[in-house]
């Protein structure tokens, strides 16, 4: 989402994702904006690292019935 919105915000009009992409300094450069993802903290530490995009909580496994649970 950070770089869709990066894109949204800096393009110029008809331009496209590859253009703004070489414009912007490439893939090296768009990748120095998330460098911080490299790093997973632990649920304890940042629980709302694991929150889905347009959840409101953290995600909880659901074990269903199922052919394959049988």
């Amino acid at each position: 989402m950070r770089i869709v919105g990066k894109f949204a915000g800096e393009r110029d009009a008809g331009e496209t994702f590859g253009e703004w992409l070489e414009r912007s300094g490439g893939a090296a450069a768009v990748g120095t904006a998330v460098k911080d993802l490299d790093v997973f903290p632990t649920p304890e530490e940042a629980p709302e690292f694991y929150v889905d995009f347009d959840e409101t909580g953290p995600y909880e496994k659901e074990v269903g019935d199922s052919e394959c649970a049988t």
